[in-house]
């Protein structure tokens, strides 16, 4: 086993998309009617705008 230190390469697939931001509040983005939801999760968003 590889030392815990050392980054490891792994490739992560979103799991799902949402369309449903209920609000945003600072550095928070509030999303409704998300299935399975799990702390501290990261996501990428894409404004309406495509950036």
């Amino acid at each position: 086993m590889g030392d815990a230190r050392e980054p490891s390469l792994y490739s992560v697939n979103p799991r799902i998309r949402y369309n449903t931001v209920g609000g945003v509040n600072g550095p928070l983005v509030i999303l409704e009617n998300v299935k399975y939801p799990r702390y501290n999760e990261m996501v990428t968003l894409t404004l309406p705008d495509g950036t």
